[in-house]
């Protein structure tokens, strides 16, 4: 138990300085943007899909 204390009271804020260097890095930020607007461009194909039935397709082929 105190082995794991310890392994953690070093690690944390090993942790903390690398997620700081990050956060305040351009290059990660122009990552963030790039994946904001993949998430957009996914919201707005996904509002943009009407909904459909399975005899959709069948009508086109049968009737």
């Amino acid at each position: 138990m105190m082995f794991m204390m310890t392994l953690l009271s070093s690690l944390v804020p090993l942790i903390v300085r690398f997620v700081l260097t990050i956060a305040n890095d351009p290059n990660m930020r122009k990552l963030d943007t790039l994946g904001s607007l993949n998430g957009q461009l996914r919201l707005d194909e996904s509002q943009s899909i009407r909904d459909t039935h399975l005899t959709d397709f069948f009508q086109k082929l049968y009737f």
